[in-house]
C-alpha cells in the first residue's frame, strides 16, 4: 500500500485526523463520513458538495487496508454509472497505473481487483439476480433518489462478508420530496445523516455555485440550498391526512387490480376495492424492478385472486403481460391510454368527498411508494417554465396503474370490459 493510502486508511479505521498526507482532504461532512461506522448513513447536500468523491474515497481506502474486502458501488441503473461514478473512480481517486485498474473499460467492468485481494464491484440494483448472489462488507449507493426502498433493503443484504470490523451501507443523494423514503428512513433514525454542504467542497468553482443560485423554485431548494422540498405544479390535491386511511370495514362490492408493467422500470400493481358508489380505495400493492413474466403473474394472482376479482386493467403496450394473465385464468382488461381523461378521473376522485368529509379515493399507510409517488407528480415544463399538458414521465408507475383502474370503474357502467 503507498504511504498516503495508508494514512488516510488510519482516519477511516480510528477516527483520527490527519494534516496534508493525501492531496484529497475531506472537509464536514465527507470528514465525518470517513470516520463513521454505521450500519447505514444517508450522506445528503446539494450538488457540488463533493459527495459522491467522498464515498469513493473512503471505499478506495477500505479496499486498501483491508484484503479481501468486497465492496459494491451501486445506481439504479449500471448504464448510468459509466461518465459519472466510475469516471470520477478512475480519474480522480484511484492512484494513476493502480493495478485494479487493469482490465475492460468502463462499459464492460464487471469489478476493480486489487492485489491484496479486495474487490470494487460496480453494479445496477435493476439486476437483482447478480446483486443476491454477493456477499460484500460495504454498500455504496449513488443518486439514491432514483433507486427504491425495496432495492436499497435487498442490497443491505447483501452486507455479510465479515471482513470489514463494521458492515456499512451509505447513500449519496441531492435531497428530493419531503415524501421521499430516504428522508423518512433518516427522521426515524434508521439511517445516519450526514449533511454535506458547498463549505465542504473547496474545489468547487464560483462560476458553478452562481449557477446554483440561479435555479427557482424546488430546484433552487433542493440543488443549492440542500433542503427535501416537494415540486411545484402537482397533479393531484393528495394530502396524507385524508388521503391516507386504514379501512377494514370499507363495503367492499367490487375489486379492481390496476397493472403498470416494467422490467428497467418498477412494475406496479394495486388492489383496488370499489364500493356501490364507486369509491375507490387501495388495500395493497406491489413495486418491484427486475421481475421475471411469471413472477408478475404470481403477483397480480395473489392481489386479486381468481376468484373474487372483476377485472385486472392492465398497461395497454403490455400485450406479452396480457395473454400470460388470460392464460391464467384471469379477467384480463385493456387499459385505456386517454392520459388526460385518466389524471380528470382522478383528480375529480381526490378532490370529491363524501357526505362523511371523506375523499372518494383513500390509499393504505402501507402503500409508501405509491404515497412517494403521488406527493412528486408533476406536470412537466416546457422550456419557458410554462406546465405542459402532460405529466412527467419519471417515477409514475403507481400513478399509471391507478389511472387504468380509475377509468375503467369510472367506464365500466357504460363498458363492462374492454377488449384484450
Amino acid at each position: 500500500m503507498n504511504a498516503d493510502a495508508a494514512a488516510w486508511c488510519e482516519v477511516v479505521a480510528e477516527g483520527g485526523d490527519d494534516p496534508d498526507s493525501r492531496p484529497y482532504q475531506p472537509h464536514g461532512a465527507a470528514l465525518e463520513l470517513m470516520r463513521c461506522r454505521s450500519e447505514e448513513v444517508l450522506l445528503e447536500g446539494p450538488a457540488g458538495t463533493g459527495k459522491t468523491r467522498a464515498v469513493l474515497e473512503k471505499v478506495y481506502l477500505v479496499a486498501e487496508k483491508y484484503p479481501g474486502a468486497q465492496l459494491l458501488l451501486a445506481r439504479a441503473k449500471r448504464a448510468s454509472m459509466n461518465n459519472t461514478v466510475l469516471r470520477t473512480w478512475e480519474e480522480k481517486v484511484v492512484p494513476v497505473a493502480h493495478r485494479c485498474l487493469l482490465g475492460p473499460t468502463r462499459p464492460h467492468r464487471d469489478s476493480y481487483a486489487f492485489p491484496n485481494g479486495s474487490r470494487v464491484i460496480p453494479v445496477g440494483l435493476d439486476f437483482p439476480e447478480r446483486i443476491m448472489s454477493l456477499e460484500v462488507d460495504m454498500v455504496a449507493l449513488f443518486e439514491g433518489t432514483e433507486a427504491t426502498e425495496n432495492q436499497w433493503e435487498m442490497a443491505l443484504t447483501r452486507l455479510r462478508n465479515g471482513v470489514l470490523p463494521y458492515q456499512q451501507g451509505i447513500v449519496d443523494v441531492n435531497p428530493a420530496e419531503p415524501s421521499h423514503w430516504l428522508n423518512r428512513r433518516a427522521e426515524t433514525d434508521t439511517m445516519v445523516r450526514l449533511l454535506s454542504r458547498h463549505a465542504d467542497n473547496p474545489a468547487v468553482a464560483d462560476e458553478y455555485l452562481e449557477k446554483l443560485r440561479r435555479l427557482t423554485g424546488h430546484r433552487r431548494g433542493r440543488l443549492y440550498e440542500g433542503n427535501w422540498v416537494g415540486a411545484e405544479g402537482r397533479i393531484y390535491s393528495f394530502a396524507r391526512g385524508s388521503h391516507v386511511a386504514c379501512r377494514p370495514d370499507f363495503p367492499t362490492k367490487r375489486v379492481v387490480v390496476g397493472v403498470d408493467d416494467g422490467n428497467d422500470n418498477p412494475f406496479a400493481a394495486g388492489r383496488w376495492l370499489v364500493d356501490k358508489d364507486q369509491r375507490m380505495h387501495l388495500e395493497r400493492g406491489v413495486y418491484r424492478s427486475g421481475m421475471r413474466i411469471a413472477s408478475k403473474v404470481q403477483a397480480i394472482v395473489e392481489l386479486g385472486g381468481l376468484e373474487d376479482v372483476e377485472a385486472v386493467v392492465v398497461d395497454p403496450s403490455a400485450a406479452q403481460l396480457r395473454q400470460e394473465l388470460l392464460n391464467a385464468g384471469l379477467p384480463v382488461v385493456k387499459g385505456r391510454n386517454d392520459v388526460i381523461g385518466g389524471l380528470e378521473m382522478v383528480q375529480e376522485l381526490m378532490a370529491a368527498t363524501t357526505e362523511e368529509g371523506k375523499p372518494r379515493m383513500t390509499v393504505d399507510p402501507s402503500q409508501a411508494e405509491w404515497i412517494r409517488e403521488c406527493e412528486g407528480y408533476s406536470w412537466a415544463k416546457n422550456r419557458d417554465g410554462t406546465a405542459k399538458d402532460q405529466p412527467t414521465k419519471r417515477e409514475d408507475h403507481h400513478m399509471d396503474q391507478t389511472r387504468y383502474a380509475a377509468m375503467y370503474v369510472g367506464r365500466s357502467q357504460e363498458l363492462r370490459l374492454w377488449s384484450v
